[in-house]
């Protein structure tokens, strides 16, 4: 079965194991370490269970919690430019799912 790329955001990287690699443009500092990238692994059955038929962006941070392994305060303190190319990153994931929130 061949899968259909999705289009990452510009500065994106896709790994072998199909996680992707997130640059900020407004690096994090989180304690003593400066977070300048999120990787962010692919979405499995079990957070698929978790969303809603129409997941709202509290879903969407939560479901970034569990693919990032980042605690809720580091996403907190993203930059709205960052989480929104996160969302992307997640929305593609998600295949015609809109990272948003919203139906297509």
């Amino acid at each position: 079965m061949t899968e259909t790329k999705t289009e990452l955001p510009v500065g994106c990287t896709e790994n072998e194991d199909g996680s992707v690699n997130v640059p900020l443009d407004y690096p994090i500092k989180f304690g003593t370490e400066i977070i300048t990238q999120i990787r962010a692994r692919r979405l499995k059955g079990r957070e698929l269970r978790k969303l809603p038929a129409e997941p709202t962006i509290k879903d969407m941070f939560s479901i970034a919690e569990s693919l990032t392994a980042h605690p809720p305060s580091v996403l907190d303190e993203m930059d709205g430019k960052d989480i929104t190319k996160l969302f992307e990153v997640l929305g593609g994931f998600l295949g015609s799912f809109r990272a948003t929130g919203g139906k297509q």
